[in-house]
Protein backbone atom coordinates (compact mmCIF):
# COMPACT_ATOMS: atom_id res chain seq x y z
CA UNK A 1 0.00 0.00 0.00
CA UNK A 2 2.81 2.44 0.67
CA UNK A 3 4.51 1.70 -2.45
CA UNK A 4 1.27 3.29 -4.44
CA UNK A 5 1.04 6.44 -2.31
CA UNK A 6 4.77 7.16 -3.06
CA UNK A 7 4.62 6.71 -6.66
CA UNK A 8 2.16 10.06 -7.19
CA UNK A 9 4.27 12.08 -4.87
CA UNK A 10 7.53 10.88 -6.58
CA UNK A 11 5.68 12.05 -9.89
CA UNK A 12 4.26 15.17 -8.57
CA UNK A 13 8.11 16.29 -7.15
CA UNK A 14 9.75 15.44 -10.61
CA UNK A 15 7.69 17.15 -12.29
CA UNK A 16 7.50 20.04 -10.32
CA UNK A 17 11.91 20.46 -10.86
CA UNK A 18 11.42 19.64 -14.48
CA UNK A 19 8.91 22.46 -14.55
CA UNK A 20 11.27 24.36 -12.87
CA UNK A 21 14.77 23.80 -14.62
CA UNK A 22 13.03 24.68 -18.01
CA UNK A 23 11.36 28.12 -16.35
CA UNK A 24 15.18 28.80 -15.18
CA UNK A 25 16.54 28.25 -18.94
CA UNK A 26 13.51 30.06 -20.07
CA UNK A 27 14.33 33.15 -18.20
CA UNK A 28 17.85 33.15 -18.32
CA UNK A 29 17.19 34.77 -22.10
CA UNK A 30 15.86 37.71 -19.99
CA UNK A 31 18.82 37.74 -17.21
CA UNK A 32 21.36 40.16 -16.58
CA UNK A 33 23.52 37.58 -14.86
CA UNK A 34 26.64 37.06 -16.76
CA UNK A 35 29.54 39.20 -18.31
CA UNK A 36 28.84 41.60 -21.18
CA UNK A 37 31.34 43.63 -23.79
CA UNK A 38 29.35 47.01 -23.86
CA UNK A 39 29.43 49.83 -25.29
CA UNK A 40 28.81 53.43 -23.54
CA UNK A 41 28.87 57.35 -23.78
CA UNK A 42 32.44 57.69 -22.14
CA UNK A 43 35.66 58.96 -23.35
CA UNK A 44 36.69 55.35 -23.62
CA UNK A 45 35.02 52.61 -25.05
CA UNK A 46 34.24 49.63 -24.99
CA UNK A 47 33.93 48.36 -21.77
CA UNK A 48 33.15 45.10 -19.50
CA UNK A 49 30.82 44.37 -16.94
CA UNK A 50 30.22 41.32 -15.12
CA UNK A 51 26.54 41.16 -13.57
CA UNK A 52 26.35 38.47 -10.41
CA UNK A 53 22.98 37.07 -9.17
CA UNK A 54 23.44 38.62 -5.36
CA UNK A 55 22.86 42.21 -6.99
CA UNK A 56 26.44 43.18 -7.48
CA UNK A 57 27.98 43.92 -10.24
CA UNK A 58 32.11 44.95 -12.07
CA UNK A 59 32.60 47.20 -14.52
CA UNK A 60 36.27 47.28 -16.83
CA UNK A 61 37.84 49.04 -18.97
CA UNK A 62 41.53 50.12 -19.66
CA UNK A 63 43.21 52.24 -17.04
CA UNK A 64 44.81 54.22 -19.75
CA UNK A 65 41.67 55.42 -21.13
CA UNK A 66 41.90 59.03 -19.82
CA UNK A 67 44.98 61.06 -20.62
CA UNK A 68 44.53 63.26 -17.23
CA UNK A 69 42.86 60.65 -14.29
CA UNK A 70 43.18 57.19 -13.78
CA UNK A 71 40.44 55.14 -13.12
CA UNK A 72 39.58 52.07 -10.80
CA UNK A 73 37.19 49.45 -11.65
CA UNK A 74 34.28 50.07 -11.40
CA UNK A 75 31.87 48.00 -8.57
CA UNK A 76 28.11 48.91 -7.69
CA UNK A 77 24.98 47.24 -7.58
CA UNK A 78 21.24 46.29 -9.71
CA UNK A 79 17.74 45.65 -9.62
CA UNK A 80 15.58 44.40 -11.87
CA UNK A 81 12.07 46.79 -11.92
CA UNK A 82 10.52 44.67 -14.37
CA UNK A 83 10.19 41.18 -16.59
CA UNK A 84 13.90 42.12 -18.51
CA UNK A 85 14.25 45.63 -17.63
CA UNK A 86 17.01 46.56 -15.13
CA UNK A 87 18.73 49.58 -12.92
CA UNK A 88 21.80 50.00 -11.11
CA UNK A 89 24.64 52.29 -10.12
CA UNK A 90 28.81 51.97 -10.17
CA UNK A 91 31.21 53.78 -8.86
CA UNK A 92 35.07 54.54 -10.10
CA UNK A 93 37.57 55.67 -8.28
CA UNK A 94 39.93 58.31 -10.31
CA UNK A 95 43.06 59.33 -9.46
CA UNK A 96 45.01 62.48 -11.03
CA UNK A 97 48.24 60.84 -13.06
CA UNK A 98 50.19 63.86 -12.50
CA UNK A 99 50.23 63.88 -8.82
CA UNK A 100 48.68 60.22 -7.59
CA UNK A 101 46.24 61.85 -5.69
CA UNK A 102 42.52 61.42 -5.66
CA UNK A 103 40.77 63.71 -8.19
CA UNK A 104 37.10 62.77 -8.24
CA UNK A 105 34.39 60.18 -7.66
CA UNK A 106 32.76 58.97 -11.17
CA UNK A 107 29.11 57.50 -10.52
CA UNK A 108 27.36 55.94 -13.23
CA UNK A 109 23.56 55.17 -12.93
CA UNK A 110 21.82 53.46 -15.95
CA UNK A 111 18.67 51.31 -17.19
CA UNK A 112 19.08 48.80 -19.86
CA UNK A 113 16.81 46.13 -21.59
CA UNK A 114 17.69 42.68 -22.14
CA UNK A 115 16.70 40.81 -24.58
CA UNK A 116 17.97 37.96 -25.12
CA UNK A 117 22.02 37.74 -25.36
CA UNK A 118 21.93 41.59 -25.82
CA UNK A 119 20.50 45.10 -24.22
CA UNK A 120 20.00 48.62 -24.92
CA UNK A 121 19.13 51.31 -22.42
CA UNK A 122 20.81 54.75 -21.16
CA UNK A 123 23.19 56.00 -18.90
CA UNK A 124 24.12 58.96 -16.90
CA UNK A 125 27.72 59.67 -15.50
CA UNK A 126 28.70 62.39 -13.31
CA UNK A 127 32.18 63.28 -11.03
CA UNK A 128 32.19 64.32 -7.78
CA UNK A 129 34.65 65.13 -5.48
CA UNK A 130 35.49 63.75 -1.68
CA UNK A 131 32.16 65.62 -0.24
CA UNK A 132 29.67 64.46 -2.72
CA UNK A 133 29.31 68.37 -4.63
CA UNK A 134 29.57 67.79 -8.18
CA UNK A 135 32.46 68.55 -10.27
CA UNK A 136 31.50 67.69 -13.90
CA UNK A 137 28.56 65.94 -15.37
CA UNK A 138 26.06 64.63 -15.52
CA UNK A 139 26.58 62.94 -18.99
CA UNK A 140 24.21 60.79 -20.40
CA UNK A 141 23.81 58.68 -23.51
CA UNK A 142 22.88 55.43 -25.27
CA UNK A 143 24.04 51.77 -24.19
CA UNK A 144 24.43 48.66 -25.75
CA UNK A 145 25.92 45.65 -24.86
CA UNK A 146 26.24 41.33 -26.33
CA UNK A 147 26.50 38.62 -24.09
CA UNK A 148 29.92 37.12 -23.87
CA UNK A 149 29.25 33.31 -24.19
CA UNK A 150 31.57 30.45 -23.65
Amino acid sequence: MRKRHLFPIVTVITLGLILMSLGAAASFGHSVVGAWYFQAPAPFTPHLATFHDDGTLVVMFPDAAEASRSASTGAGAWKRVANSTYQGRFYEINANRDTNTFQSNLIVTFRITVRGNSFTGIASASYYDLGGNLLEGPFGGPLTGTRIEA
